[in-house]
């Protein structure tokens, strides 16, 4: 401010806002105004410069100390607080002092444009520094709402010094305003708000940059005109410091005192409790079950693969094709291996326009040099639909290798929104086979896997040998659905939803196919001539819609199947026909790319024989195949070099003699100081969900660990949050006071497993329940269900990221932690340092925003809460959503997360596709507004036995069910019909 005379005391005059709201935008914040007149104002260091926005969002602000009210002390009698509120607080790092505020202001006022001009006419917020106690000089700083500033350095205190010194000195004094209404007019504004940064490089007249440790003098003061001032040239003037007794900023022995200080911790503010929570080593390592007979070990490690698809041999050579995918580089590559012992390679073909998904090499390749491509994409700059192509090349035979390009011919090629196929294989009479996916990325939308008038969804059968005019292949004279009207002839078989990798068993004298399930189930194939394999009605051996159209032919089951507990995305492999691991010789290999698991089966032509897991890898497998040179079991990890990526052998895995039994008892598990009590570790976080599952009725207390070595959690995202390898949620069951399970989630190798604990009775200790599950009989002659590891795994889902309520929207509330302590949940796990640091500011939060800010359900069953929808959403969320989203475990197009818009929610006014659950009339609908006896919904989510929702888990529903979806469903709006779902 500048020097004033014959102003009236602004105390006076005034007309006094009642009820004034403000936000207390400080996690750590003083509670007494003012806040640091006594002791010295803590300016903290950051360790990441702040962005400027106007917002304070930077992890850092949420740390730096606040001034929660400004205050006028030189009024004599009455209230010295301000009527209008002001926050401010400071931060500072090696290159700025950083200030925000954050001001109440019902009539925003600025006019004035021209730097250093008499801004303190206008609503202004301005700062006095005086940095030295062995000097005169000192500083005022300005900014107004329009964003123009002012900034003076004083040498001395002197009269007529504005005029002297206001252009004597250029600042880098920087900000960002954010105006909360509207300036100059009369409509209605709340407030302003603006973040500035002052290089320390505008203090060196007084020496530049502090040290931690050293002491300033300081002040903050606004002013705020409004129209409600009987005077409207008056402004109502406040400051930071209650020393501030002479309204005159320039008496400098009035300041406060600012000290500056290093990177606060704000662990060190929590209860001596919660100051203990962090990384925590248990037992939960390993598994109960005996160790596999196999494990994959580096093969070939010297050969530069990045991201690798497939790999084939060259017949009758040592030389090796493959297709990989270098990070930064579109497209993919078709490369040659011409040296095993150097690693020397050679680049055929690139391709950025699209994606080779497999090689095959015709059977007389040693004398046509004929080979086979299949490639997904646009194919070209004009065509905006992508295709599959499956492509014919010709190369030398020799070490240069040559691909002709110009050779190249499309065999056949078919449209795609997704699944692609693209397998091939040939069979003894030379007839070529491809597969192709139903064209869909998800729940075959377009009905493709039971349409024979489409090439979609198939194994087809080519000639290639005998084109017919026009095209490159002709169709076998024994092809099985030559005379069957609308069906494509190229059809062998049909119901397939995204084949991937095909192989010829050559003693079977058939087809392997390896098909990536849906929701639930992932299948392979030993494909019959006219196969129909089910898709969409069917989801290998489990129902998907059976209300849609069939194609003419009874569904095959799978010949071996895997629910997504152990396997989400399916690789098809190859018959091994190698020496080293003869006890696998003739048998069929396949794996999952998601899970890193691998399988080995045995058929005699009629029935299946053998098939067991013979090895858990972390490999994002691709590609199965035999080393003709060694005669490993060669298979392919879809990573980078830097993740490990390229090939790999199975070697058999003899026992560890360091290996550590897995914790058949709960004591053992390393997550209890005291079981009996059960007083868990110290290192443990307990936490609450906003909407917690229904379990019977039973009380249910939560905890999570991650371990010493990577104790911190990413933040953010709309799924349960990807914790490090080590990490184990466990959550305690208790019914009338009784102890009955203790379910653990433990994290290996970057796969979720689930186990289940069945306390005694004498509730001193818990066992290890068997795979299949348990049970345990209750005191009232009920029997309490204990759910199997798949059990788990299936509400588990991996479109949900496995862990439920451990996600931003369910942990962000207010928790009483004791004694009187109640902080925000997600507040307090980024105090204990919890969530990911990146590079050196490892005590600088990751936490995007505040709680305020970042996404919370609602509890479904606060009655005082008129926003139903909100709190059914809420439920349905947290309820619901792990399944019933994209690529879920639900089976459905509706997509129950609470952010979801009315087209990906699908529920209101859809028609259900599994049956009307006894609702008689053609107006039945998942949700039909207004009318819950005709709502599908309604009934799943309140009834026992078959139908009911969820499917596994609670055998009772909650009563508080009910009600909220009644009140939902009746005062549901009407919506256009959404896609079908349920």
């Amino acid at each position: 401010m500048r020097f004033q005379k014959n102003r009236e005391d602004e105390s006076t005059g005034l007309v006094r806002r009642i009820n004034r709201v403000g936000s207390f935008f400080g996690l750590i914040g003083l509670l007494a105004a003012p806040a640091f007149s006594a002791e010295p104002y803590p300016c903290r260091q950051t360790e990441t410069p702040i962005r400027l926005d106007g917002k304070a969002d930077d992890p850092a602000w949420r740390h730096a100390a606040e001034i929660p009210n400004f205050v006028m002390p030189w009024v004599k009698e009455g209230d010295t607080e301000a009527t209008t509120s002001t926050k401010a607080k400071l931060l500072w790092d090696a290159k700025y002092l950083y200030y925000f505020a954050e001001m109440e202001d019902g009539d925003l006022r600025a006019t004035r444009k021209e730097r250093d001009g008499e801004l303190w006419l206008d609503d202004v917020f301005e700062l006095f520094f005086k940095p030295s106690p062995d000097q005169t000089g000192y500083y005022e700083l300005q900014a107004t709402p329009l964003g123009t500033l002012l900034d003076i350095y004083y040498p001395d205190r002197e009269p007529g010094q504005y005029d002297t010194y206001k252009n004597k000195d250029r600042f880098g004094h920087a900000v960002k305003v954010v105006v909360n209404g509207t300036l100059n007019d009369d409509k209605a504004d709340t407030g302003w708000q603006v973040e500035g940064r002052i290089p320390w490089t505008d203090f060196k007249p007084t020496g530049g940059a502090p040290k931690i440790g050293d002491e300033w003098k300081f002040t903050l003061c606004r002013y705020d005109y409004d129209s409600r001032f009987e005077n409207k040239q008056q402004a109502e003037l406040s400051v930071s410091e209650d020393t501030m007794v002479i309204r005159d900023f320039h008496k400098h022995e009035n300041y406060g005192t600012l000290k500056f200080e290093g990177v606060f911790d704000p662990k060190t503010a929590l209860p001596a409790d919660l100051q203990k929570i962090g990384g925590l080593d248990t037992n939960l390592v390993g598994s109960p079950d005996p160790p596999l007979p196999y494990r994959a070990q580096r093969a070939l490690e010297h050969i530069p693969i990045s991201r690798l698809i497939d790999f084939q041999f060259e017949p009758d050579t040592k030389r090796m094709l493959f297709i990989d995918q270098p990070p930064g580089t579109k497209g993919s590559r078709l490369v040659r291996l011409l040296d095993r012992k150097t690693g020397e390679t050679e680049v055929l073909m690139q391709s950025p326009e699209n994606t080779f998904y497999s090689i095959e090499f015709h059977p007389k390749f040693a004398e046509n040099g004929r080979f086979y491509l299949s490639a997904f994409g646009q194919m070209s700059s004009a065509r905006e639909q992508r295709r599959v192509q499956i492509r014919e090349y010709r190369m030398t035979r020799d070490k240069a290798a040559t691909v002709y390009p110009e050779t190249m011919k499309v065999i056949i090629e078919w449209d795609t929104w997704g699944h692609t196929g693209g397998a091939m294989a040939f069979d003894d009479d030379g007839y070529f086979y491809v597969t192709s996916g139903d064209g869909t990325g998800d729940s075959d939308t377009r009905l493709t896997g039971q349409n024979l008038s489409v090439l979609h969804a198939k194994v087809l059968r080519l000639d290639i040998e005998n084109p017919d005019e026009g095209r490159n292949y002709s169709v076998p004279p024994d092809n099985p659905f030559l005379d069957l009207e609308n069906a494509r002839p190229e059809t062998f078989a049909y119901g397939m939803r995204n084949p991937w990798r095909m192989v010829w068993d050559k003693k079977l004298k058939r087809l392997w196919v390896g098909n990536n399930g849906q929701d639930l189930l992932e299948q392979v194939y030993l494909i019959e001539r006219g196969g129909n394999y089910g898709w969409s009605v069917m989801e290998g051996s489990g129902v998907f819609y059976a209300e849609r159209p069939r194609g003419p032919h009874p569904f095959l089951p799978p010949t071996f199947e895997h629910d997504h507990g152990v396997s989400r995305s399916l690789t098809g492999g190859m018959v091994y026909e190698g020496d080293v691991l003869p006890e696998l010789k003739g048998a069929y290999i396949y794996g999952d790319h998601s899970t890193g698991k691998i399988w080995a089966g045995r058929h005699d032509g009629e029935k299946v024989t053998w098939n067991e897991e013979i090895a858990d890898t972390t490999l994002g497998i691709s590609q199965f195949n035999n080393d003709p040179v060694t005669g490993d079991l060669l298979v392919s990890h879809h990573g980078n070099p830097n993740d490990g990526g390229g090939l790999y052998r199975l070697v058999p895995n003899p026992p560890d003699p360091d290996a550590k039994p897995f914790p058949k008892k709960l004591s053992q598990t390393g997550l209890f100081k005291n079981v009996a009590d059960h007083e868990v570790r110290d290192e443990a976080l307990p936490y609450k969900v906003i909407v917690p599952q229904w379990a019977d009725g039973a009380e249910i207390d939560r905890f999570v660990t991650v371990p010493t070595d990577n104790p911190t959690i990413p933040f953010g995202g709309n799924r349960g949050w990807n914790f490090p390898d080590g990490s184990v949620a466990f959550q305690t069951l208790s019914l009338g006071g009784k102890r009955l399970e203790t379910r653990v989630m433990t994290k290996q190798d970057k796969e979720w497993v689930g186990y289940s604990y069945a306390w005694n009775d004498a509730q001193t200790d818990a066992e290890l329940v068997p795979t299949e599950g348990g049970e345990i009989a209750l005191n009232d002659g009920k029997t309490w269900k204990i759910p199997s590891r798949i059990d788990c795994m299936n509400c588990h889902s991996r479109a949900a990221n496995f862990i439920l309520g451990l996600e931003t929207a369910q942990m962000n509330l207010d928790v009483d932690y004791g004694d009187g302590f109640v902080k925000n949940q997600l507040a307090v796990m980024d105090d204990l340092g919890l969530f990911l640091r990146h590079g050196a500011a490892k005590r600088t939060s990751t936490m995007r925003g505040t709680p305020e800010t970042n996404s919370r359900l609602v509890d479904p069953f606060d009655e005082t809460n008129p926003d139903i929808d909100a709190r059914a959403r809420s439920f349905l969320h947290a309820r619901c959503s792990g399944c019933h989203r994209e690529a879920g475990g639900g089976n459905a197009m509706m997509h129950l997360q609470h952010f979801q818009g009315p087209e990906k929610f699908g529920v209101i006014n859809a028609e259900p596709n599994h049956g009307n659950q006894g609702l008689e009339g053609d107006d039945v609908r998942i949700v039909k507004p207004g009318d819950p006896s005709k709502s599908v919904m309604f009934i799943r989510c309140s009834k026992t036995g078959p139908g009911k929702m969820p499917p596994v888990g609670p055998e009772s529903p909650d009563p508080k069910v009910v009600p909220l979806l009644l009140e939902w469903i009746l005062q549901a709006k009407e919506e256009p019909p959404a896609e079908s779902g349920d």
